[in-house]
């Protein structure tokens, strides 16, 4: 469904399909001005992010073999790739639309190896079809104002019997588990914002555009009621009163991944429809 704050914004909309064109472009020229915050340039935070995606493909049963090509899309500061690439040795491709993004990503690595950066739309791939083993990508496309068409370009190109695994995209129910316990008391809900966040998603949502792209053997599969009941209100003092240093933030963020993965293990599949967080696994066929 369309997040409350975009409305204004909206020219034409096709929700079920989730499809929007915006006034004046809106949504395309807000992501390419994107630029993260400082607080994720902290050395500590990208260790805190591959434990993260390490953890959740654990829980998800993917391993990764070396020599896989793979694609980061969306890749911000490149925290997925980089943990992809030491995880399976394999060099991963990264695309992003913003080019504050990509200078972050390039003076992140400094001299570790040379890397492929490449600036590009989701929805228009500068890429030969069929090039990738794995197409991946953490919170991202809730920003995107055509998810069928990219999810259309992720198929095209990936090779058959390619996966595609996009991490940590809201679900319906995010905005309150995000700010809970504070929902508890008051209404959240965003209702004036910047137009990057256009998407809440229904797992089953998720499941039918990945299968009308075309994938099979599609999930979506959710994640963060935990965490959120557990360590929101130690975030949100911590945020409240400006501390954002490792000693006091670390511990948190660590606890929480752990927590993530367990739920992605064990959490029951009827809970997904009210998780903040869903991660979509699908594959694409290979040849009859």
């Amino acid at each position: 469904m369309l997040q409350p704050q975009i409305a204004k914004y909206v020219a034409a909309l096709e929700e079920q399909s989730y499809r929007v064109t915006l006034k004046n472009d809106a949504a395309r020229e807000a992501n390419r001005a994107f630029e993260d915050d400082p607080f994720f340039k902290a050395t500590w935070f990208s260790r805190v992010w591959a434990e993260t995606f390490r953890a959740k493909l654990d829980a998800l049963g993917v391993s990764l073999e070396p020599g896989l090509r793979i694609l980061d899309v969306c890749c911000g500061q490149g925290f997925l790739g980089r943990s992809l690439r030491e995880g399976s040795g394999a060099d991963p491709v990264f695309c992003d639309i913003s080019l504050r993004q990509l200078r972050h990503l390039k003076a992140g690595f400094g001299r570790e190896g040379k890397i492929e950066i490449s600036s590009g739309d989701v929805t228009r791939l500068p890429f030969a079809s069929a090039r990738f083993d794995l197409v991946t990508g953490n919170s991202f496309l809730h920003h995107v104002p055509d998810v069928p068409l990219a999810l259309a370009e992720f198929y095209r190109v990936l090779r058959p019997d390619g996966l595609l695994i996009l991490f940590h995209e809201p679900g319906e129910r995010a905005t309150f588990w995000e700010s809970f316990p504070l929902s508890l008391f008051k209404d959240t809900t965003i209702r004036e914002g910047p137009c990057t966040d256009l998407w809440m998603f229904a797992p089953e949502d998720l499941e039918r555009l990945a299968r009308q792209a075309g994938f099979s053997r599609v999930g979506a599969k959710g994640s963060g009621i935990v965490s959120a009941v557990l360590l929101n209100w130690y975030q949100l003092l911590l945020i409240r009163l400006g501390i954002r240093n490792r000693s006091l933030n670390y511990p948190s963020y660590r606890l929480r991944l752990w927590l993530a993965g367990l739920e992605l293990r064990w959490a029951p599949r009827r809970f997904d429809g009210i998780q903040p967080s869903l991660t979509l696994l699908a594959f694409r066929a290979g040849s009859p």
